[in-house]
């Protein structure tokens, strides 16, 4: 069985005829899981470097965003009730900072980049 993966196309493989008659399922990627994580970390590496260089008092908050991606991937298989709650948390636990402003970055970021 193929699997063809449009929205992984390059710009230039572009235009492509569909046979809808053909397609037999359609996959959505409701939960974030199908995304290139990857190059989403990447472009939010960029655009939160970019963000610091231009306000470099708050730079100490780059390791509070550096150890949230490291406990993301480290506890992907870890059951919660709640895992924006329990995200948090270990970030907070690991580094002792606390803030909105960077839920709101991790939020912001990760949609953006989708």
């Amino acid at each position: 069985m193929a699997v063809n993966l449009l929205a992984r196309s390059k710009p230039q493989d572009l235009p492509i005829s569909i046979d809808f008659q053909a397609i037999k399922a359609v996959i959505f990627d409701v939960d974030g899981t199908l995304y290139d994580l990857k190059k989403m970390y990447a472009r939010v590496r960029c655009d939160v470097a970019k963000y610091y260089l231009r306000h470099p008092k708050d730079w100490q908050e780059i390791q509070v965003i550096t150890r949230f991606i490291h406990e993301r991937e480290n506890r992907v298989d870890q059951i919660v009730d709640d895992l924006e709650a329990a995200q948090y948390e270990w970030v907070a636990a690991a580094t002792g900072f606390r803030s909105k402003k960077f839920a709101q970055w991790s939020i912001d970021g990760s949609v953006k980049f989708r």
